[in-house]
């Protein structure tokens, strides 16, 4: 009797322990991705810093930002305005009013969404480090390029919220040393996104420059 309770006992705490356990990093990416492929529409406001490795100097913007279904989103600065219909990027440039026009196709790289995405696709998780983020359970996934000798970055990072898998905040270092961080605050996920919000208007006397 006392082997039979001894050994409900091990399988109670074997399978404490396995759920209790924390994924591996590779595993862990995988289920970020799989929740962002999930992701209808999101919005937030958000900082940007960049930071020069040889002098220090730390530049910071603040924006806000939504991203829809289709490639659709809209990003604000003070200097700068960008909206992507779903088929033509708009770049409004405040300071001197000019509107860039280009083609989805050719701006790839610009889309929210896409980044997000594929963003996971182009490293391998290397180390996972528990850590409070946003005051809750979260952790820090360290990034590094799957193809170190065809990526314009040396290592990367991001700060995730255990309960949603939601990104916080995202470093990425290039190969000269500079680092920009992304931190990612009011995070609102499938709110409905109205078309007027990823719809651009030509203000009047903008110089415009259609490059579709």
């Amino acid at each position: 009797m006392r082997v039979k309770y001894l050994a409900a006992l091990i399988l109670i705490l074997v399978t404490h322990v396995a759920a209790t356990m924390p994924k591996n990093p590779v595993a862990v990416l995988k289920d970020i991705r799989k929740q962002y492929k999930s992701i209808k529409n999101f919005r937030c406001d958000f900082t940007e810093q960049f930071q020069w490795q040889f002098t220090g100097e730390l530049v910071t913007r603040n924006g806000t930002m939504i991203a829809a279904e289709g490639d659709r989103f809209r990003m604000e600065t003070p200097e700068q305005v960008m909206v992507c219909d779903g088929t033509s990027l708009f770049r409004y440039n405040l300071l001197k009013n000019q509107v860039m026009i280009e083609s989805v196709k050719e701006a790839s790289n610009l889309l929210p969404r896409r980044f997000l995405l594929e963003f996971g696709g182009e490293f391998e998780a290397t180390e996972l480090s528990p850590i409070s983020v946003e005051g809750r359970e979260g952790f820090r996934l360290t990034l590094d390029p799957l193809k170190a000798d065809e990526s314009f970055m040396s290592k990367a990072a991001i700060w995730v919220t255990t309960s949603d898998l939601i990104i916080h905040k995202m470093q990425m270092d290039d190969l000269n040393g500079n680092r920009t961080t992304y931190i990612l605050q009011n995070i609102v996920i499938d709110k409905p996104v109205v078309p007027k919000e990823t719809s651009f208007t030509i203000p009047e006397g903008a110089e415009l420059f259609d490059l579709r």
